[in-house]
């Protein structure tokens, strides 16, 4: 199909003069009616002919379809619906310049023209258009104020769990090759495939039991390991079904396979499936996940207290309230006329993007659009400490918003040493705490104030689990707030009787009584460290051990952000994606990147060309 741009033709006189006739006065138009006399013809098929071909048949104007689309979308319509209202409402005739007896067209162009957008990267060219057209008519400008914020968008799926899915995928997969190579499938299949297969998995009862629904899941693993193998024999025996290996629902089942399933060598030697499991083999991260065969880039995401499945939409729009003098109906008079509030951007990302991962892309695409405001108002997913600076030097923006709380324990329970107990002297390149004292004049305060109370794990002495939690507690890899061993009394290791002479220890001290003894030096509590309990200590500012002098007098008595393990990573926000596995125990870095391994090593199958 191809396009052959041409402009909007002028309403019919007697549609012009209907309208006229019914909307005379105060009575409010209908939202066609204005945009029609408003803004003419503010979009042209031009604009669209890249997702077109140069030869076949010309369709219907691609510019007055996005038109149809953006009343579609205002009256909440189907396809069938909004192509009815093209063909009967008077308002949508007048407003894309059809005669009375203009037949319109079928609906299935609607979805077609929306695909045609959406492979053509298209979807921001209305919106673009739009605001080029508010900006000449002095609507929308640069600077001023605007705020961003973010909504789930639910995916047109059904939400499928493990089991299902890959259920699911092995039905979607025999029927695309059903129409494609149906020879190719025709001698897998028996009763047992016709029981599991003939319907969608969600029509009918899932086992309740442990043991069948385990059972169910090996039989979906077995079928569509047999399928792929099938498969990518036929196409790498015949040159004319080499396109099956390329289809779209095969390669969805090779992936969900690899996701959810392994070959092991069993107890006789033969190699079987089996599920990962995600506290053993591990499971993908959410982002890489597929939570549907039908929609591969929709993905599982939470915030706060919402899942879903499905992507996630964040919108930006003016919020200036400056009011501005205007002329009454004609009676001489002025009125007070707040500006609109208008949507200025807009980025779709799946469900498990942080919200602070776009405040960037959203700058840069204001800036593309000349729409940088003065004031960009986000809640507290947004920002962090450098996107603050990076907004302010790149795009002259000031970032209007709250940052996120302290959640460390020693910050809730209002006792021990959090982030804000320490802050960075840029001038002489040391920390210091509150109060102005340097890190080195504080020391001897701070091991004075420990001596204090008593230094012991358990025994009712305040000083010491206030200190663990002020981040000892990440020096055996533990979290904050959990002792480890780091409390417990155990003997050195034979190879540091040279760190107990010098610190005058007897061997029963506890790691953090050898961190006191020490001064805090990191290299010779972190060798302790690994002694003990085969952890290593990696201060969080990224101090590297060397021979210089110990940390403690350059970085403060807990080192930086008063924590001595490793270094922390993202501190985690209110909309963080945590999807149903995104971050599961014994997760192996790297698993559910696809493609990451190859299918042959995980299910034993060779895909032609892979």
């Amino acid at each position: 199909m191809s396009v052959v741009p041409q402009p909007w033709p002028q309403p019919a006189p007697q549609l012009t003069e209907a309208v006229a006739a019914m909307y005379r006065g105060k009575r409010e138009r209908p939202l066609p009616v204005l945009v029609r006399d408003k803004l003419g013809e503010w979009l042209s098929d031009e604009q669209f002919a890249s997702a077109y071909g140069v030869r076949g048949k010309p369709g219907w104007p691609p510019s007055r379809l996005a038109l149809v689309t953006i009343f579609q979308k205002a009256g909440n319509l189907t396809d069938r619906q909004a192509a009815e209202q093209v063909r009967t409402r008077i308002d949508w005739k007048y407003a894309l310049g059809l005669d009375l007896a203009d037949p319109g067209f079928d609906h299935s162009i609607l979805s077609e023209f929306r695909a045609r957008v959406a492979a053509g990267g298209l979807d921001q060219v209305v919106l673009d258009r739009l605001l080029e057209r508010l900006a000449a008519d002095g609507l929308v400008g640069a600077g001023g104020a605007m705020r961003t914020d973010s909504t789930h968008v639910i995916s047109a799926v059904r939400d499928l769990n493990r089991l299902e899915l890959a259920g699911e995928s092995v039905r979607a997969c025999l029927e695309q090759l059903a129409v494609a190579a149906p020879q190719v499938v025709a001698q897998l299949l028996d009763d047992s495939w016709a029981q599991r297969y003939a319907a969608r998995v969600d029509t009918w009862r899932m086992p309740a039991a442990t043991t069948r629904k385990d059972k169910l899941a090996l039989a979906y693993g077995r079928d569509g390991r047999i399928l792929l193998k099938a498969v990518y024999a036929a196409a790498a025996s015949d040159p004319d079904l080499a396109f099956l290996a390329r289809l779209r629902q095969v390669e969805v089942l090779r992936v969900v396979l690899l996701q959810n399933y392994l070959t092991v060598t069993g107890e006789q030697g033969r190699e079987v499936i089996k599920r990962r499991e995600a506290d053993v083999e591990g499971l993908p991260p959410g982002r890489s996940r597929i939570a549907s065969p039908y929609d591969t880039d929709a993905r599982w995401g939470v915030k706060r207290d919402t899942f879903w499945n499905g992507y996630k939409i964040h919108v930006t729009e003016t919020c200036d309230t400056a009011v501005t003098a205007s002329d009454g109906d004609g009676d001489g008079e002025d009125t007070a006329v707040a500006p609109p509030h208008l949507i200025v951007n807009v980025e779709t990302t799946d469900a498990t993007v942080p919200d602070n991962q776009m405040t960037e892309p959203v700058h840069a695409h204001l800036d593309q659009r000349g729409l940088l405001p003065g004031e960009h108002l986000v809640d507290s997913g947004y920002p962090s400490a450098e996107l603050l600076v990076s907004s302010q030097a790149d795009y002259a923006i000031t970032l209007v918003t709250p940052m996120l709380a302290d959640t460390s324990p020693q910050a809730r329970a209002g006792a021990g040493f959090d982030r804000t107990a320490f802050a960075i002297d840029s001038v002489e390149e040391a920390e210091v705490e509150q109060g102005g004292l340097r890190a080195e004049q504080c020391r001897a305060q701070r091991l004075d104030t420990m001596a204090a109370g008593p230094v012991t794990a358990d025994g009712g002495g305040q000083r010491l689990p206030a200190l663990i939690d002020s981040g000892l507690g990440h020096l055996a890899g533990g979290q904050p707030g959990q002792r480890c061993h780091l409390g417990q009394r155990r003997p050195l290791q034979p190879g540091h009787g040279g760190l107990e002479a010098e610190l005058g220890g007897g061997g029963g001290e506890t790691l953090v009584e050898l961190a006191v003894m020490a001064g805090g030096d990191l290299a010779e509590v972190g060798a302790a460290c690994r002694q003990v309990v085969g952890a290593w200590a990696q201060p969080s500012c990224h101090y590297q051990p060397s021979d210089h002098p110990p940390v403690l007098e350059r970085q403060g008595a807990l080192g930086c952000q008063g924590q001595l393990g490793p270094p922390a990573g993202p501190d985690p926000d209110e909309e963080h994606p945590g999807d149903r596995g995104d971050r599961v125990p014994g997760e192996h870095p790297g698993a559910g990147e696809v493609g990451a391994v190859g299918v042959d090593q995980i299910l034993d199958i060779g895909a032609p060309g892979r």
